[in-house]
């Protein structure tokens, strides 16, 4: 499998749902998994950082340039913007900061962190949890 090919326009909060706004630290696209470091919210990373990057907060909702509103979701059903597989546990992934991947492609050394699990053909449903351990 891949990562997940995420539409920002089709990226939507979904019911019930979590929502949190902070400053974007960094260009951000609506879908992408988000960190929050020193009150601004940045792309995930489980490749860098020591694992703080891989330290996901939620899913951006919408996009924006440093310094702008980021409306993100911490909780709850999302339409994540592209195809997603029912039943499959999705993690950050290891090839582009802020993206998505099964937990079948981890990759050794990544810091692991779930994302959510696909509740549909194009949901997920929200349960992040930071691993904070690499990948062995």
């Amino acid at each position: 499998m891949a990562d997940v090919a995420i539409v920002a326009a089709s990226v939507a909060k979904g019911t019930p749902s979590t929502l949190v706004q902070a400053l974007a630290g960094a260009t951000i696209t609506a879908g992408q998994a988000v960190y929050l470091s020193a009150g601004s919210v940045f792309p995930c990373d489980p490749t860098f950082g020591g694992g703080t990057k891989a330290a996901c907060v939620g899913i951006a909702l919408n996009g924006g340039a440093s310094g702008q509103t980021i409306t993100y979701q911490t909780a709850g059903q999302i339409t994540i913007g592209g195809p997603v597989v029912l039943g499959v546990v999705y993690q950050l992934s290891h090839n582009a900061a802020g993206l998505i991947a099964p937990t079948a492609d981890v990759n050794a050394n990544d810091y692991v962190t779930i994302v959510g699990i696909g509740i549909s053909t194009t949901a997920l449903l929200l349960g992040i949890t930071v691993g904070a351990v690499q990948h062995g």
